[in-house]
Formats: structure tokens, C-alpha cells, sequence
């Protein structure tokens, strides 16, 4: 895709997501890894490792509870869909908004970051047992690029590791955290 700014053409590339672009993606990436300290939990937030490898997102993220009369609350593991009545997403955002998630999400092309988030240290993928390290997937925009919601993952060693989902709201030229869904905690 080209990009045209101030006369001059750019060429947009889209490794992650066929949607989003990369400038996009990096961009909320890097303000989120500088600058997000009032999501994260205190002793967390001078932590700088990154794993290269890219969180998943999973389909139950966007499928509802109840598809037409049947129930498939079972089919829906870890808590993890985003749009319940209890989480406030639902009331947020539009169905044309949540179809552009879903559209975003089946979109993604890779499973590994290719370029470092700045200020962080980029982990292997390969190695196993880290501690301490980040992981992070690809944000989902709102149709409007005014919302992202951010699936983020910390381990802290065998069996510690605490997981949720992270709204953030583009306002005067800057994010700013809004809440937090569908915790869960090993």
C-alpha cells in the first residue's frame, strides 16, 4: 500500500497484518513499552525484556456466549471473551467495530516480532525457562484508530505468570490506559 504525506509517497508494509500497518502496530507498541506504567503491576515496571515471540490471539476472543438459542459457555475457555456484559467492552464499541477486530485478528500473518520495541531487550524464541520477560500480541485497532486492545503476558518463573487484557483510548495525541479485562493468574 502507498501512503502519500506532504507530496512525498511511502510505502506502507504490513508484515504482521494485512490491515494494520507495521507504523502503526510498532508505533502504539513502542509508546506502550516507554511509556504505559499505570497498567502494569509496580515491581513490573522496570522490567525490559521482550520475547520475539507474538501472544496469539484466540477465536473465543470474539465468538459470544450464546450463538443464536445455543449456549457455548463451555467452548470458551479461560474467560477470554471480550465483548460480555461484565467486562464493559460490549456497551464500548459498535458491532462494526467488533467485526474490524475479528477481521484484524484473522488477518495476522506472523507469530514473531522481526523488529525490537525500543528500550526493551528482544528475547529468543527458541529458548524455554525465561523469567522476568513480556510477551505481547498483536494490537487490534478500532475501526476509527481511536481504541487498541492488547493481549500482554508476564512470567516470572515456573508456574508464575499473570495474563490480561489491555484497553487503551487515543486521546490529544497520546494513549492512555483505560482498563483491563479477563485477568487470569498461575
Amino acid at each position: 500500500m502507498l501512503l502519500v504525506q506532504s507530496g512525498v509517497v511511502q510505502a506502507q508494509t504490513h508484515t504482521y497484518s494485512t490491515i494494520i500497518s507495521d507504523e502503526e502496530i510498532y508505533g502504539f507498541l513502542n509508546w506502550m513499552t516507554n511509556n504505559d506504567k499505570k497498567s502494569e503491576i509496580k515491581f513490573l515496571k522496570n522490567n525490559t525484556k521482550v520475547s520475539v515471540k507474538i501472544l496469539p490471539w484466540d477465536a473465543a476472543n470474539f465468538i459470544s456466549k450464546y450463538i443464536g438459542e445455543y449456549d457455548i459457555s463451555h467452548l470458551e475457555p479461560d474467560n477470554k471473551y471480550l465483548f460480555k456484559k461484565s467486562s464493559g467492552l460490549d456497551t464500548l464499541f459498535t458491532q462494526a467495530d467488533k467485526d474490524y477486530f475479528y477481521e484484524q485478528f484473522i488477518s495476522i500473518k506472523d507469530s514473531v516480532w522481526h523488529k525490537g520495541m525500543s528500550g526493551k531487550k528482544m528475547l529468543p524464541a527458541k529458548k524455554k525457562d525465561y523469567t522476568d520477560v513480556n510477551y505481547y500480541s498483536v494490537p487490534l485497532f478500532s475501526r476509527n484508530k481511536e481504541y487498541v486492545i492488547i493481549y500482554k503476558v508476564y512470567t516470572c518463573g515456573y508456574e508464575c505468570a499473570y495474563g490480561k487484557y489491555y484497553l487503551y483510548k487515543y486521546d490529544i495525541d497520546k494513549w492512555r490506559f483505560l482498563m483491563s479485562v479477563n485477568p487470569w493468574t498461575s
